[in-house]
């Protein structure tokens, strides 16, 4: 069983990542602690696609797929691999509808009571089972 457990850049792309932290809790040591560095919804850029704001916009709609094509245009972006402005911004958003699930600092503290953590703007210190 560890004492101390880092995860870094994993939460926010798990769906139901309450599950995780509790399986993680419940094998930690007796008050041994995980640090998990992740970005919750309130950071400015997207790290996937590096667009700022886009995660802001709601998963599917026009407006985010507009605001990334405009951005993509103007030189923003990640991982563009020689693909139109359409086709990267259709993908990227479709990359992130699918696999990415920011979530609130608000909606993150909702969790700690039931796996004894605390968490510092989009940093989650878990410690062991109660």
């Amino acid at each position: 069983m560890p004492l101390f457990l880092i995860t870094a850049v994993a939460l926010e792309k798990l769906s139901r990542n309450y599950i995780v932290l509790a399986k993680i809790s419940r094998v930690l040591k007796p008050g041994g602690m995980v640090l998990s560095l992740f970005p919750d919804k309130g950071v400015w850029r997207e790290g996937h696609c590096g667009i700022p704001f886009l995660h802001w916009f709601p998963k599917g709609s026009d407006p985010r797929v507009y605001y990334a094509a405009a951005c993509r245009f103007f030189g923003l972006g990640y991982h563009k691999k020689n693909k139109t402005y359409i086709q990267w911004t259709q993908d990227s958003c479709e990359w992130l509808d699918n696999w990415t699930y920011y979530r609130t600092e608000h909606s993150m503290k909702l969790i700690q009571p039931t796996i004894n953590t605390f968490l510092i703007s989009g940093i989650l210190k878990t410690t062991g089972c109660k």
